[in-house]
């Protein structure tokens, strides 16, 4: 099953923030799609939150691991 992750790269480690499990029929109902967003929106703030305050001194994770 797909999932969506959004993780904060902080300098003392890599937290999980959101772990969502994402079904066709989710993405079909309006509602729910909306309220997914909500949570999505929500965990990018606290990521956001969470990096400002230990902030990564090099490359983010997902970086280091995209140019491999």
């Amino acid at each position: 099953m797909p999932h969506l992750l959004v993780t904060a790269d902080t300098e003392s480690s890599q937290t999980l923030v959101l772990s969502e499990e994402l079904t066709p029929t989710l993405l079909a109902d309006r509602h729910c799609r909306d309220q997914l967003v909500e949570r999505l929106s929500w965990a990018l703030e606290d990521a956001a939150d969470a990096e400002a305050a230990d902030p990564p001194r090099g490359p983010s994770t997902f970086a280091q691991r995209r140019t491999r």
